[in-house]
């Protein structure tokens, strides 16, 4: 953390989130900054070579992220909890020093602190380090920049329903097209491409084509294995996240995460070659949604995948499992006495919960947590 006593003697402005948006911000960070091995199977390694961007205005922070092998990533964080930057200011790091991101932080507030030429990167309860070469003199401060998002095709949507649309291309590139007011979705492959269309609610888009491997988009998304977990998989046990739209922006497909005040934009790096098709007709019709953005609970995260991993009512659990959900119970009661809240008999709510006070002492579930889940 800074110390008042840093914070006066090196002049810093500083910036600092709720405990929620700091520590989902700090999972996409870490996800971000990490590659695949080329020589190791299953080994991930940290960047040396992305581009940081930090817009501050009044109570807004945008995070910029360049450089991550599969996409690039855009952060934005509503009411700050302290911002002591003088007015709009801009903050570019071309390299950053790669152990800023590697320490994930798993309690306190984020906390940013700035100057012309140094930018700190921590929490208010744990070690800040420094983002950039401190004996370097040019100014990181560059002119304000507005954000231009202008997708040519914008579809509202939940992460059940993003992950069912995703599933129908398990078997190649996933591919996102528009003709003529009509969105159609399919895997490039081998022979004929079968193409999915998707009900709309009416309104215009631009013509468009974009694609993304597969695995690429699910394993940033979806991973389960605990070297380097999926981002929904990340979020889920913080708070309460959601996919709330997917589409096509400069030819390229974005998926939108929100919830708790942060809106993070995943904008992957395209395909070439992506074939040509026809879409069929569509006559359903979507029904807008009431509000422009609805954040579901939690166990929408969760059941989705659940329901493709298990089709059996009938569930056995082992001694081990039944000690576990029972420390999963008690973590949501403890969640729901601290807040005058009902208790919920959904396992999933007890395990959102129970990720949760794991990630505020430094921990994670375990390959135990995550085989109850796949059962539940």
């Amino acid at each position: 953390m800074l110390s008042n006593e840093q914070i006066r003697n090196e002049q810093l402005s500083v910036i600092e989130t709720n405990e929620t948006q700091g520590l989902a911000t700090a999972q996409i960070m870490h996800k971000s900054s990490r590659y695949q091995s080329c020589w190791e199977s299953d080994t991930w390694i940290t960047s040396h070579t992305g581009a940081f961007a930090m817009d501050i205005a009044k109570e807004h922070l945008r995070i910029s992220y360049q450089g991550f092998q599969d996409y690039d990533a855009v952060i934005e964080i509503n009411d700050l909890v302290r911002n002591t930057v003088d007015g709009d200011q801009r903050y570019v790091i071309y390299n950053i020093r790669s152990a800023t991101f590697r320490n994930i932080i798993t309690h306190g507030r984020l906390q940013i602190g700035l100057t012309e030429s140094r930018v700190y990167w921590g929490s208010t309860t744990q070690e800040t380090t420094a983002m950039y070469d401190t004996n370097r003199t040019h100014s990181l401060r560059k002119s304000p920049k507005s954000y231009d998002f202008r997708p040519t095709m914008r579809y509202r949507t939940s992460n059940a329903a993003f992950r069912k649309i995703l599933n129908k291309c398990k078997t190649g590139t996933f591919c996102i097209i528009t003709r003529d007011n009509k969105i159609g979705v399919f895997a490039n492959q081998e022979g004929e491409p079968t193409v999915h269309s998707l009900a709309t609610d009416g309104q215009e888009f631009t013509d468009a084509t974009a694609g993304v491997d597969y695995l690429t988009i699910y394993n940033s998304l979806y991973r389960r294995k605990q070297s380097d977990l999926g981002l929904m998989n990340r979020l889920s046990m913080i708070g309460d996240f959601d996919i709330t739209e997917f589409g096509i922006v400069d030819n390229r497909v974005y998926v939108r995460i929100s919830g708790e005040g942060l809106t993070a934009t995943f904008t992957y790096h395209s395909v070439d070659d992506i074939p040509e098709v026809e879409i069929p007709a569509n006559t359903r019709r979507r029904r807008r949604r009431q509000t422009q953005e609805v954040i579901p609970d939690p166990v929408a995260v969760w059941e989705d995948t659940l329901n493709e991993l298990s089709e059996s009512d009938e569930v056995v659990w082992t001694a081990e499992e039944e000690d576990r959900l029972i420390r999963w119970q008690d973590a949501h009661a403890m969640w729901c006495n601290n807040r005058n809240q009902e208790r919920s008999n959904s396992r999933a709510v007890w395990f959102s919960h129970y990720s949760m006070a794991l990630i505020r002492n430094g921990e994670a579930p375990d390959e135990l947590d995550l085989e109850i889940m796949s059962k539940v």
